[in-house]
């Protein structure tokens, strides 16, 4: 995963305060998160998985609400 993509996933999730929400939501420290858009740290491999996860409950969440059920 680049630092890109997990950006633009984060963003999509939380908004212009995505590093921090994502850092709590992958149990992880928000400076390990700048770490790994910095490219110090290399982002896990499990971390894609998991903000796919992130996202796909998200959009469960949002279709529940915009369709009343």
């Amino acid at each position: 995963m680049t630092p890109a993509r997990f950006t633009e996933m984060g963003r999509a999730l939380y908004g212009e305060m995505w590093q921090s929400e994502t850092a709590r939501a992958l149990g992880r420290h928000d400076r390990t998160v700048r770490h790994w858009l910095s490219g110090t740290w290399q982002i896990p491999g499990w971390v894609e998985g998991e903000m796919v996860r992130l996202l796909r409950d998200n959009a469960k969440r949002i279709e529940r609400l915009t369709t009343g059920e």
